[in-house]
């Protein structure tokens, strides 16, 4: 079928041995992968990134179906007169106030390739494979990021290197589903500018996050403990700059307490995180576990096989489908990634280098 080496030709027949024993995936055939073993190769996708492991990872069953989201719950504590003689009964309330929401799975391929060559070139290591998958998942578990983070819609046929078109992430969520949490957001579904320094409508992210926290976010959800906010990197040098233009720090003690200003990593009494391909002037507050990836877990289907004419190597195709929720949008409030502005050099306010909507 090739010309790959003898070495490269035992190595491709271990790994397809190895795939054929661990997952049940005979070569050259479309497999279905079994639930609990889509499950397993499911979760080293997740675990494989510091910022999807923190997130939900749930298989569900059906392509499309009601969220699993508890709304704000009703009063259940009261008092009831029973010995009255009309016979009043106790009437329990039902605390979930389940919140009637979709999802979506819709289809995703991440495919790979391993060439001949490269095969010939690593065939002498033992785990020449392993070191291959292990790149393979962290590039499967970036494109989640960047859909989790900017997509916006799902096309037959995606062509936007962001990823955007690929399938709806959290930011389009709030803004589908409650859109009065979207700071910027206009109720026509245009976007307003939100300025952030001196003369704006925040002067720092102190007061960014304070405000969508207190002011945004249901009562219920505003002193969790687990509240997290994700800040874009642009936000966060200026915000460390400005701090560090502003301050004297000739004595060991401004120096000192600068430092600690900078390294606290906390803004608007929330603690913030961290994720890749975080839009570069995003803000997201939310608890962690608020948010998930729904997959569909009878969807899982690969196919390895070999390819003697267009790629010349070793093929991976994957396809599963899949939706990004946040399952109790009243616990979550964001800004707009395109609403931001900041001053540049001239005093100017100024929008977002890459603006985030697509046209």
């Amino acid at each position: 079928m090739s010309n790959v080496t003898p070495q490269g030709r035992a190595a491709i027949n271990n790994m397809m041995q190895g795939l054929q024993r661990d997952q049940g995936i005979a070569p050259n055939r479309v497999t279905n992968i079994a639930p609990r073993t889509a499950q397993t190769i499911e979760e080293r996708v997740m675990q494989s990134n510091a910022f999807l492991a923190l997130v939900n990872n749930t298989p569900v069953r059906e392509v499309k179906g009601d969220i699993l989201a508890f709304g704000v719950p009703g009063n259940i504590t009261k008092r009831t007169r029973t010995a009255n003689a009309d016979g009043t009964l106790r009437r329990p309330t039902d605390p979930t106030d389940l919140v009637q929401r979709q999802y979506e799975c819709h289809e995703v391929e991440q495919d790979s390739v391993i060439t001949w060559d490269k095969i010939d070139a690593w065939a002498h290591l033992p785990n020449f494979y392993e070191r291959f998958r292990q790149q393979v998942l962290f590039a499967q578990a970036r494109d989640r990021l960047k859909v989790m983070w900017h997509g916006q819609r799902t096309e037959p046929h995606s062509a936007d290197p962001e990823l955007r078109d690929i399938n709806e992430g959290f930011f389009q969520f709030m803004i589908n589903e409650l859109p009065e949490n979207v700071l910027g957001l206009n109720p026509d579904g245009s976007v307003s500018a939100v300025k952030i320094g001196e003369g704006g409508d925040f002067p720092n992210l102190d007061a960014l996050v304070y405000h969508l926290r207190y002011e945004l976010l249901h009562k219920l959800f505003r002193n969790r403990t687990g509240l997290r906010v994700l800040i874009g990197d642009e936000l966060i040098v200026r915000e460390n700059t400005s701090l560090l233009g502003a301050a004297t720090i000739h004595q060991a003690t401004e120096r000192a307490a600068t430092g600690l200003l900078l390294n606290s990593r906390s803004f608007g009494r929330t603690d913030v995180v961290e994720s890749d391909e975080f839009p570069m002037r995003g803000v997201f507050l939310s608890e962690l576990p608020n948010l998930s990836r729904y997959w569909q877990e009878s969807s899982y289907r690969r196919k390895v096989a070999e390819d003697d004419h267009l790629h010349k190597g070793v093929v991976d195709f994957t396809f599963v489908r899949e939706d990004y929720v946040v399952e109790a949008a009243e616990g979550c409030a964001c800004v707009h990634p395109d609403a931001i502005q900041l001053k540049n050099a001239e005093g100017e306010w100024v929008g977002a280098a890459d603006v985030w909507k697509m046209p």
